[in-house]
């Protein structure tokens, strides 16, 4: 990611990276021959990954994106099991256990989609 963000800036960046994080997860699958790809989705990404979609009126993703497995037509199927999960409460279970855990940020973000569409509604 340095080395496209060294040949194009930060503009279009998002979109490397976009394709990067899809393809990660499933090449990693793929070396490790897995029957399915387990993700941490969780109720919050969903809800914004519809908010998204119905504002940017993508509606043909809408199923895609609520059901629990997906892909299942492809190579590898993905799931969604903490889809009926708050991040709140994901955040707070290991914060209980006294788990140390990291968040990282994007040091190449910009501005994040979510958060711009965010402040149009809330404000």
């Amino acid at each position: 990611m340095d080395e496209i963000v060294k040949l194009i800036g930060l503009k279009n960046n998002c979109t490397f990276c976009g394709v990067f994080r899809r393809q990660a997860p499933d090449r990693g699958a793929a070396l490790l021959k897995v029957d399915k790809l387990v993700t941490g989705h969780n109720a919050d990404d969903i809800a914004e990954t519809v908010l998204l979609n119905i504002l940017r009126g993508d509606i043909a993703r809408l199923s895609r994106c609520t059901s629990i497995t997906t892909g299942e037509d492809g190579p590898i199927p993905r799931c969604k099991p903490f889809k009926y999960t708050y991040e709140k409460e994901i955040v707070i279970y290991p914060f209980f256990l006294y788990f140390i855990f990291l968040t990282a940020v994007d040091r190449f973000l910009v501005i994040e989609h979510g958060l711009y569409w965010g402040k149009i509604i809330l404000f």
